[in-house]
């Protein structure tokens, strides 16, 4: 990850509060009493998507894993149920202030889908400045589609500004 660090933006402390979570959850897996360890681990998850919405899978993922390791145990569901809750709790805010400004809890996902799109008074213009596909036009066609995976081959597999990237090994 430091190969690019230099062109990242806020994926270092995506990676922070992520690494930081996976601690808790290590924490909260061995024999210790009570849900706070899993609660902390979804409280920094929860911050982390905050930070980058990709990173709402972390907790869903790290959640099935506690459950998993709980069910072979025997154990109930409740500490994955705190993970995820408190994940919600700490990612919740976000919702509310995107729903406010923009009429789309998960905005800019879901834009042209979810009524709200016009309070954007130039979405065309915002996505470019911002060097951002319209995640409309994305599900809008065929070709919308065939731009989106492209790029993403560029930047996981071609050639992308930072020079020699690493792609997959990343």
């Amino acid at each position: 990850g430091m190969y690019a660090s230099w062109s990242s933006g806020v994926d270092h402390i995506g990676v922070f509060y992520c690494a930081a979570g996976l601690f808790a959850l290590f924490r909260g897996l061995e024999d210790v009493p009570g849900v706070g360890w899993q609660a902390a681990s979804g409280l920094l998850l929860g911050f982390g998507a905050g930070t980058k919405y990709n990173i709402l899978t972390m907790p869903v993922v790290l959640a099935c894993v506690q459950a998993f390791l709980d069910r072979r145990s025997g154990l109930s569901w409740k500490r994955s149920l705190v993970l995820l809750a408190a994940a919600g709790a700490a990612f919740f805010p976000w919702m509310v202030k995107n729903l406010v400004f923009f009429g789309n809890p998960l905005y800019p996902f879901l834009t042209g889908i979810l009524p709200g799109a016009e309070r954007i008074a130039d979405p065309a213009g915002f996505f470019s400045a911002s060097r951002a596909m319209d995640p409309s036009a994305i599900l809008s066609s065929p070709a919308g589609f065939k731009t989106w995976v492209l790029q993403q081959s560029n930047v996981f597999l071609g050639d992308w500004p930072t020079g020699d990237w690493p792609g997959p090994i990343l």
